[in-house]
């Protein structure tokens, strides 16, 4: 008999696919009329009816939504809206920050708590988008200059009355002037991707927006670039960490937290 007759008017359907593979082997163990084609053939099919019979019933169950008898979900909690405290539980979570605020940040009474300055630095476009600058007080008596903000440079340097180079039209900073200004030694080089501004390092008092810093290290450029300095910009204050500034220096704004914190 061969296996084809066996096979005919759908009869592997009804049969499991493990079964026929089975049946196949012993009769090719035993001699029975079928050839390797046939056998590879008929291998091929019920795996591939078995597989696509698989496909199938997953599909329709993820069509229906549901798998293994079950609906497929995801459960939703609410969130704990803040809004939604009463004042006794407000009164609680105040009391739990203030303690991690205090473990964090050690404690310090109301009354060694003193603030230091308030204002405001307002900031103005510059050359279309490529930079902003803020109006920074330098010396004493204070005299306020318009000064570029930069967050890739750690530096303040400032156009001083001595600059011949790149420093036309802008107003300038007179050491002579200021009688808390310090005289520092070595020179300074600083070289930014658009050019490069070099001068003489000092000390000095420098505000911004009321917050004080009464010897930050500065420099007094007299020579830039041209085209990295144009009216009304007389200078650029660094916003970085100190690992990037060309002088060594510590910049403004953690010079001014050091202070804060020291108090």
């Amino acid at each position: 008999m061969r296996w084809k007759d066996i096979c005919s008017n759908h009869q592997l359907d009804s049969i499991p696919k493990a079964l026929v593979i089975l049946i196949v082997t012993i009769l090719g163990v035993n001699g029975f009329g079928i050839d390797v084609d046939e056998d590879q053939q008929l291998r091929e099919v019920a795996y591939e009816r078995g597989f696509y019979q698989h496909l199938e019933r997953r599909a329709n169950a993820e069509s229906d939504g549901t798998a293994g008898g079950k609906t497929l979900g995801v459960p939703l909690k609410r969130r704990d809206v803040r809004s939604s405290l009463t004042e006794k539980e407000y009164g609680v979570w105040a009391r739990r920050q203030a303690d991690h605020l205090r473990a964090r940040y050690g404690d310090r009474s109301s009354a060694s708590i003193e603030r230091r300055a308030n204002g405001t630095a307002w900031l103005a476009n510059h050359n279309t988008d490529s930079a902003f600058y803020a109006t920074i007080g330098f010396g004493t008596p204070l005299e306020h200059y318009n000064i570029i903000l930069d967050s890739g440079s750690a530096d303040t340097w400032i156009a001083s009355v001595n600059c011949q180079t790149g420093c036309n039209g802008v107003k300038k900073f007179s050491s002579a002037a200021s009688s808390t200004y310090q005289n520092v030694s070595p020179s300074f080089l600083v070289q930014y991707g658009s050019g490069t501004a070099s001068g003489s390092l000092g000390r000095d008092v420098v505000q911004m927006a009321g917050y004080e810093v009464r010897d930050q290290l500065i420099a007094l450029v007299d020579e830039v670039s041209h085209g990295l300095l144009s009216d009304p910009v007389s200078g650029l204050m660094g916003l970085a960490f100190k690992g990037v500034a060309a002088s060594g220096g510590t910049p403004f704004w953690i010079s001014w937290c050091r202070r804060c914190f020291k108090s």
